[in-house]
């Protein structure tokens, strides 16, 4: 199945949004070819998209932003993600981020 494939299971509470690149107007990949995704969330609908996007091949998560630390924490740990945020904001901030997915309830 692929990353985009698994992704796209997640009910409506989470999009994906791409951030481009730009060079001479042409599309730049990461060194290693995959898609650096950052999460919005650190709850069930988050580790959804860590654990998919790891079976994956085509993007590896690097950050993830949460208002609750110790929940972001975890799952990073779990996924062996460096970067956590407690400002989304701050986050989105980071050029090396190409794609986000958003995982946050649908009160929000």
């Amino acid at each position: 199945m692929d990353t985009l494939d698994a992704l796209s299971l997640s009910r409506n509470t989470c999009f994906i949004e791409f951030k481009r690149k730009r060079l001479g107007g042409t599309y730049t990949m990461s060194e290693n070819g995959k898609v650096k995704v950052g999460i919005i969330g650190s709850q069930f609908q988050a580790e959804c998209h860590a654990a998919a996007i790891q079976m994956g091949s085509q993007a590896q998560v690097v950050a993830i932003a949460s208002p609750t630390p110790g929940n972001a924490r975890k799952l990073a740990d779990k996924y062996g993600i460096n970067r956590v945020f407690t400002d989304y904001k701050q986050m989105l901030a980071e050029k090396e981020i190409e794609m986000i997915t958003i995982c946050a309830p649908n009160s929000l």
